[in-house]
């Protein structure tokens, strides 16, 4: 095991056809920790989630899990177990015609984490328990359950391979408000119980605020700031992240309108641009603790 970040992504690009879906990405994220990406729909989180979790090759770029590169890679089954996701849509997750917990069971068999000996379910049961749920709505349907409770059974399935890094995917996105603030307390509580690192992808600012450690903000596929998330939430530095802070809108990104040229992607709407922005992709730079990627702060005209 080694004593560095749990996740390193260096230099990740990864295009759709045309479309570059993310472009340049480098993130380490402690052990620990919770990194959050923030950003717009369509702004290449979720395809930089699936290439940290080796669910979808880069076109260019390096990621090691743990100081092992995993990269492109068949990954060792002692890796994957360690790697797990939430997804946004918990319901489509599971199978409709399973109880509950033959859902949160499978990843058990999978990874062959029961004895031959051992009744497998007595293990669900702990995990069901874990994440609040009474152990008998594990003989019901999905279709049975609340929304609520439907999330909750995705993370005890989530969890079922004893992970280390879990990728959370806008898993409050679907829940109204008060449910949202009982997954988002419970998942706060996992990680310190189980010492869990996370990257959580959302467009919500308040969400995101409540989870993170760290804060990558992304637009058009592009990091533009990233740092602690006090820094950033209290003095943002880029353009963009000033902006777009009181609300990320949900705004899906045409993929015609895509940026594929050279220059900075926010350049268009931005009120510091010049025509350094236009000619020249700013690269991300430390300033004042926080990693910006924006020509303006550079030169000291933010």
């Amino acid at each position: 095991m080694s004593d560095g970040p749990l996740l390193v992504m260096e230099d990740i690009s990864h295009s759709f056809g045309a479309v570059r879906a993310v472009v340049d990405v480098s993130l380490a994220i402690p052990r620990g920790t919770t990194l959050a990406l923030l950003g717009e729909s369509g702004c290449g989180k979720t395809t930089l989630a699936r290439i940290a979790l080796g669910l979808l090759a880069p076109d260019t770029g390096k990621v090691r899990f743990d100081g092992e590169e995993i990269t492109g890679k068949r990954i060792r089954r002692s890796v994957r177990r360690r790697m797990n996701m939430v997804f946004q849509d918990a319901n489509a997750s599971l199978n409709p015609r399973w109880q509950v917990r033959d859902s949160i069971a499978e990843p058990l068999n999978a990874f062959r984490l029961v004895a031959r000996q051992t009744d497998p379910m007595d293990r669900v049961e702990e995990l069901m328990q874990l994440v609040g749920m009474a152990p008998e709505l594990g003989k019901r349907l999905p279709a049975e359950l609340s929304f609520g409770q439907i999330q909750r059974v995705a993370i005890a399935r989530a969890l079922a391979s004893d992970p280390t890094f879990l990728v959370c995917d806008e898993p409050t996105s679907a829940l109204d408000v008060s449910l949202q603030a009982h997954v988002l307390n419970l998942l706060r509580g996992l990680q310190e119980r189980l010492g869990l690192t996370m990257l959580f992808i959302s467009h919500d600012v308040g969400v995101v605020r409540h989870m993170a450690d760290l804060v990558a903000v992304m637009h058009r596929g592009r990091l533009l700031e990233f740092g602690a998330a006090e820094a950033v939430f209290t003095r943002p530095r880029h353009p963009h992240t000033r902006q777009v802070l009181p609300l990320i809108p949900d705004v899906p990104v045409n993929a015609a309108s895509v940026e594929t040229a050279t220059g900075c992607c926010f350049r268009a709407r931005c009120p510091l641009a010049t025509a350094r922005c236009v000619a020249e992709a700013p690269a991300l730079e430390y300033a004042d603790g926080v990693a910006v990627a924006c020509h303006a702060v550079e030169e000291g005209r933010d």
